[in-house]
């Protein structure tokens, strides 16, 4: 991405904040955020609620309002198999979204997505490809990773979304 001119930040959740670095304000923040999760079945493993780096990554656009957080503007961020748990505190932005998942991913359901995209629709942009692989850029295993840098370099640039023939023609 960097020799496409692009600065690309990644989410680092292996490494958890200490609750003593937290605002004073947070534990009530993040408790009213636990207590919705209790109210949607998402098929959403729990634990996915605040770690995974795509799941993360929206949580972080679309919750910063909620947790008094001010984020710099983000053009576009690309998901992987992510999920949004918090439908109810999602707070629409300028940051494009194209979120690529699979029915079949064994590790975070598709049901939270597709119900991101159709609330943050002209945001979010889903494409589902059952040969996906979890957290994969590419739509496919045939697909190079040249061709999927290339696809998410038009989406940001474009807004559009160019497929394999093999998805475009619902292969």
């Amino acid at each position: 991405m960097a020799a496409m001119g692009y600065a690309s930040p990644f989410m680092e959740y292996r490494l958890l904040t200490p609750p003593k670095m937290l605002s004073d304000q947070s534990p009530d923040l993040l408790a009213d955020l636990a207590d919705d999760t209790q109210c949607y079945d998402f098929g959403l493993n729990p634990a996915f609620t605040g770690s995974a780096s795509a799941i993360t990554v929206l949580n972080t656009l679309f919750l910063s309002s909620h947790l008094g957080i001010r984020l710099p503007r983000v053009a576009s961020a690309f998901v992987f198999s992510g999920a949004f748990a918090y439908p109810p505190f999602y707070n629409p932005n300028q940051t494009r979204i194209p979120a690529v998942h699979s029915e079949h991913d064994p590790k975070v359901a598709v049901a939270s997505i597709r119900r991101f995209a159709v609330e943050a629709s002209g945001q979010c942009h889903q494409v589902e490809s059952l040969r996906h692989i979890h957290g994969d850029l590419r739509l496919t295993p045939d697909e190079t990773r040249d061709d999927a840098l290339k696809r998410i370099v038009q989406f940001d640039r474009e807004g559009t979304l160019t497929l394999p023939s093999a998805l475009a023609s619902g292969n």
